[in-house]
């Protein structure tokens, strides 16, 4: 074809369609659509039945035997009339107006029965889905808050109290803390809103939707900080034992002058030797009261 974008250069694509045959192509597929849910719907159609009138919605209420459904009918039921569309599938029209298809004067087979509705949620209901989207909307804001300070930290830094490591250990208990606030809230928010919503609603809703994402995104997180805190405890805790009082640190000397040495030591202090790469503990019994240690 040809691109005016480009100077008028010819374009080749691929599966490329003219608009006509294009339009053609769809309004087949869209019949064949209609054609599949009118033999579904009539085939459901036979299973209505009328089991009363319901003091609640105000309306006669119909239960279909074979899908479980309940609705109510229309206060505008008596304005639709059942017809065929040009495609030959059922169709609803409003007699009071002129029957177009496309308009609101006219459904079809694609569309709802105009003719029963579904209850509409009470005062008590929409207030309850009302609070619940709030309480998705506080818990995403607090556990996102903090997953964001997260990865916003850099990942890697020197150590020490200023450090950054220092500061994503800080963050990473914020996280862990969190969890009994902010992201227990959104755990209940999330449960009570699959209960309250229909699942059609639920995925409708782009705040639950964008609960769960953020539930899992942090329960991941709150997985990893807890396993980070357990490493840091058994750290502590290796590095604790020595300050106990009733646990001795041992001790080193150097194996030329037996003065003295830290265990890490490369040279002594005293006589400059150079000290083994694997300096072995000295036995407390070869410790002598000024703390050298005896000749052997």
């Amino acid at each position: 074809v040809e691109d005016p974008e480009h100077g008028g250069l010819l374009v080749d694509f691929v599966n490329f369609l003219p608009p006509p045959l294009a339009a053609r192509k769809e309004r087949a597929a869209l019949k064949v659509r209609k054609q599949k849910a009118d033999l579904e719907r009539t085939e459901a159609d036979q299973f209505w039945v009328c089991t009363g009138w319901d003091k609640a919605a105000k309306a006669m209420r119909f239960f279909n035997e074979c899908t479980g459904a309940l609705k109510f009918l229309a206060k505008d039921y008596d304005e639709w009339v059942l017809g065929r569309d040009m495609d030959g599938c059922t169709a609803w029209h409003r007699f009071q107006s002129e029957a177009k298809e496309g308009d609101e004067s006219t459904r079809s087979i694609l569309d709802a029965d105009p003719r029963l509705v579904e209850r509409g949620d009470s005062w008590d209901a929409k207030e309850l889905k009302k609070k619940t989207l709030g309480d998705c909307s506080m818990g995403v804001y607090l556990c996102q808050s903090l997953m964001d300070e997260w990865y916003a930290a850099p990942q890697e830094g020197r150590k020490g109290r200023k450090g950054e490591e220092f500061l994503r250990n800080k963050i990473m208990a914020r996280v862990v803390e969190n969890s009994a606030t902010g992201f227990f809230k959104l755990q209940q928010a999330v449960t009570v809103a699959k209960k309250i919503f229909t699942e059609k609603e639920f995925q409708a809703e782009v705040m639950c939707t964008t609960a769960v994402s953020v539930l899992g995104a942090y329960q991941a997180l709150l997985d990893y900080g807890k396993e980070k805190q357990k490493e840091i405890a058994e750290k502590k805790k290796g590095l604790l034992k020595y300050a106990d009082p009733s646990v001795e640190k041992p001790k080193y000397h150097c194996p030329d002058c037996r003065r003295p040495v830290p265990g890490n030591a490369r040279y002594c202090g005293v006589c400059g030797a150079t000290m083994p790469t694997k300096l072995e503990a000295t036995p407390k019994a070869e410790i002598l009261e000024d703390g050298t240690r005896r000749k052997a």
